[in-house]
């Protein structure tokens, strides 16, 4: 971790800037949520104003020091990112104003992760998108979101550019035919469960990580659904979100109490004369 002075204050990089090559391969970006249900019910019953801790500024974001009632940066609390997102509509910030970067929406958020993990893909490199915070901290509806309408999340929206791309290349490249493929996993309790198994009490024992010689951490045992359309790989991954481990906490009523990889493989087969040969480059969306 670098530190260098911004106007005087100290910021932290959190980022992996410093090396043109680097700040390819790793991006690291922060999204604030708006207030929830329970925020906004607790804040009237309470008759306080709700106040964000947070301020972003550019690619900075800042955490508010309570102790100067959240008017001033708290000291060594500003951090440097490839990307902020503010996502706090105009409604919750009648009183207070924490950032110039405007209004993020889950377009804008795909237009800066997930358009870019998807053009890597189509370069045969393998991408993967991470998602890390608290409980309640938006990662599901960030991801996820809805499988249609504007709060699409970024792997749907991988999943209808995905295939508006291979309808174009088919029109450009008719001897090229592809495949997809997607999985989806569950991670609970340090035990993995396929989320595809038909049945959603399947034994979590069933799926194996094992360590390949070659092509690295292998999980053994996936169901491979073999998807033809959009339409079908989100309903696929509205199945497999459906089988997840879901329970109630203070932060959310429906929290996911698991953490869930949904893995898009393509495949290309380049016809030369009568031979057809699939091309596997390994190359994959995690998200």
């Amino acid at each position: 971790e670098r530190q260098e002075s911004t106007m005087g204050s100290p910021v932290r990089k959190a980022s992996s800037m410093g090396s043109p090559r680097m700040s390819n391969n790793v991006r690291v970006m922060v999204r604030v949520r708006p207030f929830n249900k329970r925020e906004i019910e607790l804040s009237k019953e309470a008759g306080v104003q709700l106040k964000c801790v947070v301020q972003m500024e550019g690619a900075v974001a800042s955490v508010l020091d309570q102790e100067d009632d959240f008017e001033s940066v708290k000291e060594g609390m500003a951090f440097e990112y490839d990307n902020c997102f503010w996502s706090i509509p105009d409604e919750h910030c009648e009183f207070f104003s924490m950032s110039s970067n405007g209004f993020a929406d889950q377009q804008q958020v795909y237009e800066r992760t997930g358009k870019d993990a998807l053009a890597n893909a189509w370069e045969s490199y393998n991408t993967c998108i991470f998602a890390y915070g608290q409980t309640g901290s938006g990662k599901s509806y960030s991801m996820l979101g809805t499988s249609h309408g504007e709060h699409m999340g970024i792997s749907p929206r991988i999943v209808e550019n995905l295939f508006a791309q291979i309808e174009i290349d088919r029109t450009e490249k008719p001897k090229t035919i592809y495949r997809v493929e997607v999985t989806f996993l569950e991670i609970y309790n340090e035990q993995v469960k396929d989320l595809f198994a038909k049945n959603k009490n399947a034994d979590y024992a069933a799926v194996k990580i094992r360590q390949h010689p070659l092509y690295g951490v292998q999980v053994h045992g996936l169901e491979a659904k073999e998807v033809s359309t959009s339409e079908q790989c989100k309903s696929e991954m509205e199945h497999g979100i459906g089988q997840r481990a879901l329970a109630s906490t203070k932060m959310n009523a429906t929290s996911s109490r698991s953490h869930a990889i949904f893995q898009i493989h393509i495949y290309t087969c380049r016809v030369s004369s009568d031979l057809h040969e699939w091309r596997n480059d390994g190359h994959a969306v995690s998200t």
